[in-house]
């Protein structure tokens, strides 16, 4: 009785074709200035160009324990909740693939 091997286990094999590295073509970063006295209010923050298709969002408060939410994003501008008062800084990245 003939015996059949699995030759992937034994050796390490690649596709034929490779997927090629989507880079990210418009990255922009700013920080937007929060202060205590504000509140917990919701701030727009407007991208300095419109982008073609909604991007993605990153916001992080510096230096705080408190959580940035973000509450809407279009092509112009993101809207951004934190979860209590605090005076800081948040930073804010965004990512087209365009």
């Amino acid at each position: 009785m003939a015996r059949s091997y699995d030759n992937n286990r034994y050796r390490k094999t690649y596709p034929l074709y490779r997927q090629t590295f989507k880079s990210m073509a418009t990255v922009e970063s700013t920080t937007l200035a929060y202060s205590i006295g504000e509140g917990v209010v919701e701030k727009t923050f407007t991208f300095s160009s419109a982008y073609s298709t909604v991007p993605n969002v990153v916001a992080t408060a510096e230096g705080e324990n408190v959580n940035v939410y973000i509450t809407a994003v279009t092509t112009t501008s993101v809207t951004l909740k934190p979860s209590e008062a605090f005076t800081g800084n948040i930073h804010i990245q965004v990512a087209d693939q365009g």
